[in-house]
């Protein structure tokens, strides 16, 4: 539920001058609508071993070094790498988020090298006393808002036995389906390489079809049966659970050759599902991917490439060389920025908005500036070009008037502000967990 706005402010000198912040950015970012499937991130939790013990990341992550932490505003493990990565935690795991990619060609390897470059970062990090082994994997794709909860719960009738083929090896547990905000987020256990790519592939072509479905009001597509399927309350979060044996039989266990229920009656091949689930979607991400990243799903769709549960993978180990460029550009300005008459600092980082810190150098005054995830890049480029300097230094010039960012709603336009109320009310309230994992888990019905 979205709470009152309190930040429009009064009329006047910090109004006007807020206003002509966004109109710079507006101009320079050019349209923004609603996004669908246009931004993706991977999340990949790892256990911490010393000495044949696992240890809790949570007693360690506040004695590396990583500079400013809690820049997430409900996150006090969070603390942002140089790629513009997340290093968190996730109960005893350590978790390292990617920033969220834009879905164009050769997207699956700039996100895949990012990812691995963070884990041998970390690896530097906690020493060779300490070891990494991979546990889960999350995909998010960008969703407009509102319709999360109907493309979750698509998921759960369409693409999820397909997307478990191609996001799951041989001792996965199942895969949770979660609507969050601006986002679905597929998790599953720890998978890199090849099989990473190909399912961002196709988690993007899904989430983009859903969209179609859910927002043109299209009905589902013909090819695709109805499966019979049990379904649990998601962990933690709120969300949806299919375990190996969702669909009647173990799916992990018999892979392609899985005879999966059908609602109408009968059974559909998992290897024919697969198919289906890819030809319905396929054309919705085809023209932002590469021909090598299309060709890698077909393969792997068609049988001419394995699926991780086909074959016995060995972890892949952090990859050499620099972070790629991408991350530094926009992502990775974690410390103070200096400009010659403003200086500014982020305060707030997250899915959705980044908030800075702003001062002119000698001035006791303090401003904000919130810049909403799409005009994120074109901050930084006007930054840089000087644009912004005359505006941000004219509002910390002038006398405070009262405007406050406190409300999601105003963090989704850029603008100027005096002060920063609590900054877990800048992010949109989640529905809560229908079971935390104790006791029976309840019915759902999907």
């Amino acid at each position: 539920m979205g709470r009152p706005v309190r930040s429009t402010g009064r009329p006047g000198e910090g109004a006007e001058g807020s206003r002509r912040f966004t109109e710079l950015l507006e101009v320079a970012a050019g349209p923004v609508g609603p996004v669908t499937g246009q931004l993706v991130g991977v999340e990949h939790e790892y256990q911490v071993w010393r000495g044949g013990r696992r240890e809790d990341f949570r007693t360690v992550i506040h004695h590396l070094g990583l500079g400013q932490p809690s820049l997430h505003p409900t996150d006090p493990y969070a603390y942002r790498l140089g790629s513009g990565s997340s290093l968190t935690c996730d109960g005893y795991e350590a978790e390292i988020a990617t920033p969220p990619e834009p879905v164009t060609a050769g997207f699956t390897g700039r996100v895949e090298r990012g990812a691995r470059a963070d884990r041998g970062h970390l690896v530097g990090l906690i020493g060779p006393d300490r070891a990494l082994r991979g546990y889960s994997a999350h995909c998010s794709v960008a969703v407009p808002r509102g319709l999360e909860s109907d493309v979750a719960r698509g998921w759960v009738d369409t693409f999820a036995p397909a997307l478990m083929l191609l996001f799951g090896g041989r001792d996965t547990l199942g895969l949770a389906v979660r609507p969050r905000p601006g986002r679905v987020e597929l998790c599953s256990s720890y998978v890199d390489g090849a099989w990473l790519r190909a399912s961002l592939v196709f988690a993007v072509a899904g989430v983009r079809h859903l969209v179609g479905v859910v927002s043109d009001g299209r009905p589902p597509d013909a090819t695709l049966p109805r499966l019979a399927v049990r379904v649990e309350p998601a962990v933690h979060r709120f969300g949806y659970y299919l375990d190996r044996g969702a669909f009647g039989v173990d799916l992990y266990g018999a892979g392609r050759a899985a005879r999966l229920r059908r609602l109408d009656g009968g059974t559909v091949t998992a290897h024919d599902h697969l198919g289906a689930a890819w030809g319905a979607a396929r054309s919705a991400v085809a023209a932002d991917c590469s021909a090598e990243e299309t060709a890698l799903v077909d393969a792997m769709v068609g049988g001419s490439a394995e699926l991780l549960v086909e074959s016995a993978p060995t972890p892949s180990g952090p990859a050499d060389g620099p972070i790629p460029s991408r991350c530094h550009a926009v992502h990775g300005r974690t410390g103070v920025i200096r400009r010659p008459t403003i200086e500014l600092a982020p305060v707030v980082v997250s899915w959705d908005v980044t908030v800075f810190a702003a001062r002119s150098p000698g001035r006791p005054r303090l401003g904000f500036a919130c810049v909403p995830r799409p005009y994120l890049a074109a901050f930084y480029g006007t930054l840089d070009r000087g644009d912004l300097d005359s505006t941000i230094g004219a509002y910390l010039n002038g006398d405070p008037t009262g405007r406050v960012l406190a409300d999601p709603g105003a963090a989704e336009h850029p603008g100027l502000y005096d002060a920063l109320g609590p900054r877990h009310l800048l992010l949109t309230d989640e529905p809560p967990p229908a079971w935390d994992g104790s006791g029976p888990a309840p019915a759902v019905a999907v």
